[in-house]
């Protein structure tokens, strides 16, 4: 793992921080990271409250634009599954969850901080 997303746990609450400067832009490896920290997250009966928030300046810049080029029509569908599964986890999961936005959120960026 890269740590692009950190977790911590205080007491019955989970705290996501999305740990991809300069602006936690959404790429492949930070959705590998989040989807299997998420997967911790929901068989932890412990955990009660999630916060997902950004580290630095930003909350989320949403995709990782400068990576586009380089996706082919399967890798860019594959992407944009992956992406839209793990909102749909974050939507459906069994806590309290809670978007604390504390910078420039755009694209899936906004989408995370609109569910919850």
């Amino acid at each position: 793992m890269n740590n692009l997303i950190k977790l911590e746990i205080k007491e019955n609450i989970g705290i996501i921080k999305l740990n991809n400067p300069p602006v936690n832009v959404l790429n492949k490896e930070l959705l590998n990271e989040l989807e299997q920290t998420l997967g911790n997250i929901e068989i932890n009966k412990d955990i009660k409250v999630l916060v997902i928030t950004g580290e630095g300046k930003a909350f989320c810049a949403g995709a990782d634009i400068k990576s586009m080029p380089d996706l082919k029509y399967e890798s860019g569908k594959e992407l944009a599954t992956k992406g839209q599964s793990i909102f749909n986890k974050l939507e459906n999961l069994d806590k309290v969850s809670i978007c604390a936005v504390n910078g420039v959120a755009f694209g899936g960026g906004i989408r995370t901080s609109i569910i919850y």
